[in-house]
């Protein structure tokens, strides 16, 4: 979806916000909570109040890109509730070169002084528009300092008023070493005399010699320089995160999330060779599709969307601890980079799932401590439990109140009835669950008994205390 532009304010910063303008009404329709990530992945949660006109929550963002006011901001919505989130620092006023704050006093000769007839000029002041769309206009104001002009002379000996005339000797001195050697070219009037060529046609001249040098983006060699293809982590990869896998050779792989009108495609590839290919080229297929580069952590492609051969196997270690699905990981795919800081946000998700299932079984375990039949309360539980996990023990307890456990019956505000035996209960629903399993068809079982084997140890535990 395309870019919306959004220039810094001061009260932005201040109050960790952004005004809905009128170009932003469209994106954010009603308040409630949003998500932005940035390049990086990295998840940043807001509020949208349409009664303030502003999306509060944005401070964060706005610290770790040092934004400051007047600086761009690029809002790219991905899809309902999330957003992308790109920070563009302004270019501002270059300082002084070395040379000119610690040239002697006796090169920098002072202005001569002016007649009546041909007074100074003085400094003027200008306002440049910078960036202009239909609802907003940047301006800045840059200041114009007149050029020291020499003592003027007779028709016959005037001085020389070129600028690298004027330049000290400890600003001739500095010649940049071009990147790559440049032809030979006949020698000029600058080469062959005692002026050497001025200070901004040697930056001039750096800048088309790096332009020169640099790597195309369609082709990064840094991506491919590393041989070989881990085919088997991104199948693991995909089997436990829910893609469909397909290796077309040549060096490309293609992950395949089908989820209907959020269907997407991921295009792997990691030779030059994969970029020819007619799959890398397709643009039929459902949804979105993502081309990036296969690359390493310690070699990685600048101006190109990658991901790093070691993020595959923690993305699989941290799928088999809590649920990861395609839509966890397309805000990833769609900023271009996932590598292994990328997935360091993951973790945190994966940590909060098994955080939340070791509070379940605290509180069960503190239920076994009851005989059935008997009268317990939330704030003993409570205090078994701890304070980290007090906020979410009234939605625990009310789980254990409905199907398919019924292990807790409600008697009033923050009181419940222990229907029957803490280890009595994990035996039957471990039966129900092997039950359950064998009547599935075995097309569609998973392979392991995670589930059961869960239930049984948590079920030992219980029995040895």
């Amino acid at each position: 979806m395309k870019a919306l532009r959004y220039i810094i304010t001061r009260p932005c910063l201040q109050e960790g916000s952004m005004r809905l303008l009128k170009y932003l009404e469209g994106q954010f329709p009603e308040s409630g909570p949003v998500k932005f990530y940035d390049e990086a992945g990295q998840e940043y949660p807001a509020e949208v109040r349409r009664d303030l006109e502003r999306v509060l929550g944005l401070g964060a963002f706005y610290k770790a890109h040092h934004l400051n006011v007047n600086d761009v901001m690029m809002v790219t919505p991905l899809m309902a509730g999330c957003y992308k989130l790109e920070g563009i620092v302004k270019p501002y006023a270059k300082p002084a070169p070395e040379w000119e704050q610690t040239a002697p006093r006796a090169a920098q000769r002072p202005a001569p002084a002016r007649s009546l007839l041909h007074p100074a000029p003085e400094a003027e002041t200008r306002r440049v528009v910078v960036d202009a769309t239909p609802h907003v206009r940047e301006v800045r104001v840059e200041r114009v300092e007149p050029a020291a002009l020499s003592q003027p002379g007779p028709a016959f000996d005037r001085p020389d008023t070129r600028p690298e005339a004027r330049l000290p000797a400890e600003g001739r001195a500095l010649r940049p070493a071009p990147v790559t050697p440049a032809p030979a070219a006949p020698p000029t009037q600058a080469q062959s005399g005692d002026t050497p060529p001025t200070a901004v046609a040697l930056r001039e001249r750096l800048k088309r010699d790096l332009r020169s040098s640099a790597p195309e983006p369609e082709a990064p060699a840094a991506a491919v320089s590393t041989p070989g293809n881990p085919s088997e982590e991104i199948a693991e990869f995909g089997r436990l995160s829910g893609y469909r896998v397909e290796h077309l050779g040549a060096g490309l792989t293609r992950l395949k999330a089908e989820l209907g009108p959020h269907s997407y495609t991921v295009l792997i590839a990691d030779s030059v060779p994969s970029m020819g290919s007619p799959e890398w080229r397709d643009r039929s297929g459902m949804g979105s599709v993502y081309r990036v580069w296969l690359a390493s952590e310690d070699q990685r492609p600048e101006g190109v969307a990658y991901v790093t051969r070691e993020v595959f196997p923690v993305l699989s270690a941290q799928a088999r601890l809590a649920p990861l699905s395609p839509l966890d990981l397309r805000s990833y795919w769609h900023a271009g980079i996932l590598d292994l800081r990328a997935a360091q946000s993951v973790a945190r998700v994966a940590e909060t799932h098994v955080g939340q299932r070791g509070a379940f079984s605290l509180v069960l375990m503190a239920l076994a401590q009851q005989p059935a039949n008997s009268l317990v309360s939330s704030a003993r539980i409570a205090e078994y439990v701890g304070p980290a996990h007090e906020s979410d023990l009234t939605e625990m307890l009310e789980t254990l109140t409905r199907p398919p456990f019924m292990l807790l019956r409600g008697v009033a505000q923050g009181e419940y009835l222990l229907r029957s035996d803490v280890g009595e209960f994990l035996a039957d629903l471990a039966g129900y669950a092997g039950d359950l399993r064998r009547r599935i068809r075995p097309s569609a079982a998973q392979a392991d008994d995670s589930f059961e084997g869960e239930l049984e140890h948590l079920f030992a535990g219980l029995s040895q205390q």
